[in-house]
């Protein structure tokens, strides 16, 4: 009999590659965070990895030894062996990640990057280098073509020798060994504190959708400032311009006006000593799209990682551009950057801005690039100045987001290159952007002077985030909450006020358009901002800052203490910003009251903030929600678990073409209240190739859990046909899944699978 030989496949040809490259990536992020404590500790960080191996032989084991038919047999490790070449490929995603940033990888974000895979292609192109594509289609082949090659061989070995089947080992007990394994790959590491470090990279997967809970909250108060006017104050002298320069990725103590040890930004220095400069600026998030609405509305962003605030109606503000268009003003946008990422033209809609002027409007003959985003800062000079030339003679708010130091520091050389780093060159790359961004800033303020608006313009200088260069472990950005991450320069130079001051107090992003207005001699009336002007900061102010990802960390930050929260992650962390600027000595555990109140104010503003933002959203998501099925509906109606109709769809396209977006609107009805840890999938086939759609209803504003029982929710949903899908037919699939129940059971008349989902549609691929 040929018994074994699928086992065998499984352990020798699945289990075998998959530990290896599972371990070899493992080992290799130790070695690259150079952090060895001692032996025992590095061996304690592999165990979750080895356990979970472990877990998925045995359970694999159990599923091929429970089937008697060879044919089923052969099925079920076929299926195992897909499995396991999608976790390989996660795994490899999640190490490149690591070795990018320093961060562990999860669901949150593998969610976010499938769901905006156009746009996040090209960062993940540069950022990957070619040798790991081929080595991960290596990977891929290996583990489609040894598992059989094994088969094979052991096939022909039986043959020969004639053995007999293997004994059926206990089936329940394997179970239960497997199980018991897998639970064991949860556990922390017993040494280390990065507490996702230490388990494997599925494992955080997996409990990375579980939030805080219990967590003790002060309570605070955030405001809808949509009722938010504008007045003269007594002393207004007439409107004067605004022009705001938002220095990209650029932390303040790479620069020579927090440090005159660096000549990097030799002009902003010179600048900075007639200027109001805030020593401790804050960024609320370190990523530029939810920075923006802190810096230009005076009110957080929501504390999520969607970008919700592009979406109609996503901010609770009048921003300021909103606000200085009643007082006459007109308003201009421009970017050095490419102008769909993250939904821009959305963004800019919402704040209000009258003109946007992306780098698809500018002539890019004689501009370098600047990084994957675009090309270097110089090219929105032209522009800026024929939209000055068009709009000079009435006060304008003219706001410039620069690019050129985002990663990957590509240095333009329009400016000059220098040397202010000998060892390190992508810290020197880095350190040359900020140069070169200083020369821009010089050549911007020479344009205002050239055009006459010089004296009547107030010039405003923001940073949207630092960037890290591992100085605490992490790299760039969205995921760095220490002060190379979120200590931001902030400087106000008046022409007409050349009197230098510093503030030694700390400031947040959200008080750069309370202070603009006080600057320019307007009062904030009918609403009141969560921020203050500059100079009002006082010595028992605190800041709050969030990390981009989702529930990764958060700081509140006083005059001298800091304190960090990892949301269990790793443990608290105290810093005394006074004497440890470089935030190297942890004080948490000789602060145990302190750490106490300070983690219930961070919890206490971050469910401040987001409940504005769902009250905000509620008049969105009541516009998607209705009694009865709207007209033109197609009706397609089938009952998924014991808590949603499907009742039909709508199309905006008969057909599917590659590479263009489609939008299908799903029509659920709420049979009863949905329990927490429902959420909606949606799968596009072709061809056996698969794209994940999964998001929360209602563009992230309306999940499961929050449906009301007989009332109807439109769900429209765009997505966009990879190019290199072929043609055939394009099939959209959805349900209901739980992260312990599993997928809900599907009744009704509709073609279903046998991976519980409803095959909602079919279109030809053009």
């Amino acid at each position: 009999m040929i018994d074994a030989v699928e086992e065998k496949a499984w352990w020798w040809g699945v289990i075998a590659p998959l530990a290896a490259l599972i371990l070899s990536l493992k080992v290799w992020r130790i070695i690259e965070r150079a952090e060895v404590v001692s032996w025992w500790v590095n061996l304690d960080l592999v165990r979750s990895d080895l356990l979970i191996v472990a877990a998925f032989g045995a359970l694999g084991w159990v599923a091929l030894r429970g089937l008697g038919s060879r044919i089923r047999k052969t099925i079920i490790l076929g299926t195992l062996q897909a499995l396991a070449i999608g976790w390989a490929l996660l795994e490899m995603v999640a190490h490149n990640f690591f070795i990018s940033t320093g961060s562990t990888f999860d669901l949150h974000l593998l969610f976010f990057s499938l769901g905006r895979f156009d746009e996040t292609f090209s960062i993940i192109a540069s950022e990957v280098p070619t040798w790991y594509w081929a080595f991960s289609a290596a990977v891929v082949a290996v583990l489609l073509v040894l598992p059989w090659g094994v088969r094979a061989f052991f096939v022909k070995r039986q043959e020969k020798r004639q053995e007999t089947s293997l004994p059926k080992p206990n089936l329940l007990y394997l179970s239960l060994t497997g199980l018991a394994l897998a639970l064991l790959a949860l556990a922390p590491p017993a040494g280390e504190d990065y507490v996702a470090f230490g388990r494997a990279s599925l494992v955080n997967m997996a409990l990375s959708i579980q939030d805080v809970r219990g967590v003790e909250e002060i309570e605070m108060h955030r405001t809808d400032l949509h009722q938010l006017y504008l007045e003269e104050k007594e002393d207004f002298q007439g409107p004067r311009n605004v022009a705001i320069i938002i220095l990209e990725s650029t932390r303040a103590p790479s620069m020579t006006v927090y440090d005159p040890e660096w000549e990097t930004t030799p002009f902003l220095a010179e600048l900075a000593e007639k200027s109001l400069v805030a020593d401790r600026a804050y960024s609320v998030v370190p990523h530029t799209s939810k920075a923006l609405v802190a810096i230009l509305c005076g009110i957080e962003p929501r504390l999520r990682m969607p970008i919700t605030e592009a979406l109609p109606d996503g901010i609770p503000a009048r921003c300021l551009a909103n606000l200085l268009q009643d007082e006459g003003y007109r308003s201009v946008f421009l970017q050095s950057a490419t102008e769909r990422f993250e939904d821009r033209p959305g963004l800019v809609d919402n704040m209000g801005y009258d003109d946007f002027i992306p780098l698809a409007a500018m002539e890019t003959r004689g501009f370098e690039e600047a990084n994957y985003f675009g090309r270097e800062d110089a090219i929105m000079l032209p522009p800026s100045k024929e939209w000055l030339n068009n709009h000079g003679d009435q006060p304008f708010l003219a706001t410039y987001l620069t690019l050129t130091p985002h990663h990957d520091y590509l240095a333009p050389t329009r400016y000059g290159r220098f040397d202010f780093v000998e060892d390190d060159d992508e810290l020197n790359r880095y350190k040359n952007t900020l140069y070169y961004v200083d020369q821009f800033s010089r050549e911007l303020l020479e344009q205002y002077q050239e055009l006459g608006l010089y004296e009547d313009t107030l010039f405003v200088f923001i940073g949207d985030h630092g960037e890290g260069f591992e100085e605490h472990g992490r790299s760039q950005h969205d995921n760095v909450i220490w002060e190379e991450g979120i200590h931001v320069p902030f400087i106000v130079y008046d022409p007409l006020n050349k009197e230098g001051q510093r503030i030694s107090y700390p400031v947040s992003q959200i008080d750069v358009v309370p202070t603009i207005l006080d600057a320019i001699g307007f009062e904030p009336e009918g609403a009141r901002y969560p921020g203050m002007p500059a100079f009002e900061s006082g010595p028992d102010r605190s800041v709050f800052a969030h990390c981009w990802y989702e529930r990764r960390c958060m700081a509140r930050v006083g005059h001298r203490w800091k304190y960090i929260d990892h949301f269990g992650r790793q443990s608290p962390e105290v810093f005394d910003i006074l004497e440890d600027p470089l935030e190297t000595e942890n004080l948490a555990d000789q602060m145990p009251d302190d750490v106490r109140q300070w983690r219930a104010e961070v919890y206490g503003w971050r469910t401040a903030v987001n409940s504005l933002y769902r009250i905000v959203h509620r008049d969105r998501v009541e516009e998607n929600v209705f009694s009865e099925l709207p007209e033109d509906v197609v009706e397609l109606d089938f009952q998924i678990g014991d808590f949603v109709q499907f009742r039909g769809y709508t199309l905006d396209t008969d057909q599917a073409r590659r590479g263009r977006r489609m939008t299908v609107t799903y029509f659920f009805e709420a049979l009863e209240e949905i329990p927490e840890g429902w959420s909606l999938f949606v799968h596009g086939e072709n061809q056996g190739r698969m794209i994940n759609l999964d998001h929360v209803p209602v563009q992230g504003l309306h999940p499961l859990n929050e449906w009301e029982p007989g009332t109807i929710i439109a769900d429209e949903h765009s997505f966009r046909i990879p190019r290199d899908w072929g043609r055939g037919t394009f099939e959209l699939y959805l349900g209901i899944w739980h992260r312990e129940e599993g997928r809900a059971p599907i009744w009704g008349d509709v073609e279903t699978d046998d991976d519980r989902r409803a095959k909602i549609l079919e279109l030809p691929i053009r």
